[in-house]
């Protein structure tokens, strides 16, 4: 059984009460060193530098991009009786992110003769693979027009290949405990405050990784 995760956003949180807690301690011992010594510029300069240091460390913890990806792969049926899989993310940070791309990967591990393995990677079709902006789980605008901070990609079918016009069964070939298969969801975005790159994924390796149902809107990864 698997342990259950920690959310990003609750240890984001408590890395943040941990430099705060540092930023007391620190400052404290400081200000009363200060207060028993006598410093030359020099020395003041070090310290502000070092302070406006933490400061931009704290900030950049804080607004650091959040994404939270589904551990687990939604199955449900469309109107013609077909499996439909369907993936999810959200952004759980404070601002918004930009250039949200997404791609879903078939990984194959195989042996060669001499003992080795390869992997192969095949690229599976998935609705929004590129969203301009995804704004946080905090914004009230969001939550009114539906929910806009939480994504979710269904799995279209192949459009080049043999299996062309085709879906891909995910459920099938994770079932296969012969085949070395998984699937692996990848999501990267630029911060809406720094522009700094961003990049997450997240592997379904099991057959126990699909869940029949559908996600519950909002921020969360229930499936009911």
């Amino acid at each position: 059984m698997r342990t259950p995760r920690i959310p990003n956003f609750i240890k984001r949180t408590l890395f943040i009460l941990f430099l705060i807690g540092i930023a007391y301690v620190v400052g404290n011992d400081t200000f009363n060193l200060l207060n028993s010594t006598e410093y030359n510029g020099l020395m003041g300069e070090i310290l502000g530098g070092i302070a406006t240091t933490f400061v931009l460390i704290l900030l950049g913890a804080i607004f650091r991009p959040i994404i939270e990806i589904s551990p687990k792969i939604s199955m449900d049926t469309d109107l013609n009786c077909e499996d439909v899989f369907i993936l999810k993310m959200y952004n759980s940070g404070f601002m918004r992110i930009y250039d949200v791309r997404a791609s879903l990967t078939k990984v194959t591990y195989t042996k060669t003769h001499d003992g080795k393995v390869n992997a192969s990677l095949q690229g599976i079709p998935i609705t929004f693979p590129y969203i301009e902006v995804v704004p946080p789980w905090t914004s009230f605008k969001a939550r009114k027009q539906g929910n806009e901070f939480a994504i979710q990609y269904k799995v279209k079918p192949h459009e080049v290949g043999d299996n062309i016009g085709k879906c891909e069964d995910v459920n099938s070939i994770l079932s296969n405990k012969e085949d070395y298969t998984h699937y692996r969801l990848t999501i990267s975005c630029t911060s809406g405050l720094t522009g700094l790159k961003h990049l997450k994924s997240e592997n379904y390796t099991y057959k126990s990784s699909i869940v029949k149902g559908e996600f519950k809107s909002g921020a969360t990864f229930i499936i009911k």
